[in-house]
């Protein structure tokens, strides 16, 4: 099995038994499976100094916090009210879609 990337199959059937049969008809068995691993035992001369890392900043909001009156808060309001409502939309996007899959494997598993 490979990965598809144009399958829109949540799912994908795998059957194990074909590929551990696979695997015993090869030439070096089940143990010829780890020749295609290389090891992660490495060494290391010194240590790698990483470079600073930039700051985020974020003008608008800066300037957004700085404003005081009543359009600021009207702003501020707005945006609070977007980001929940973003907030809200990815948290019902990820509830059905782990519904469907939960679902599709009740239904599939019988």
């Amino acid at each position: 099995m490979t990965w598809n990337p144009d399958s829109n199959n949540k799912v994908e059937q795998v059957n194990i038994n074909e590929t551990v049969a696979s695997l015993n008809k090869s030439s070096k068995g089940v143990a010829g499976v780890g020749d295609k691993f290389r090891s992660s035992d490495g060494t290391t001369y010194g240590e790698l100094a990483f470079p600073e890392v930039a700051p985020l900043v974020f003008p608008t909001l800066d300037e957004l916090a700085a404003q005081t009156g009543p359009d600021a808060a009207k702003k501020k309001s707005n945006v609070a009210k977007g980001m929940t409502f973003v907030a809200n939309y990815w948290d019902k996007r990820a509830t059905a879609e782990y519904v469907s899959i939960v679902t599709l494997f009740l239904f599939t598993s019988n």
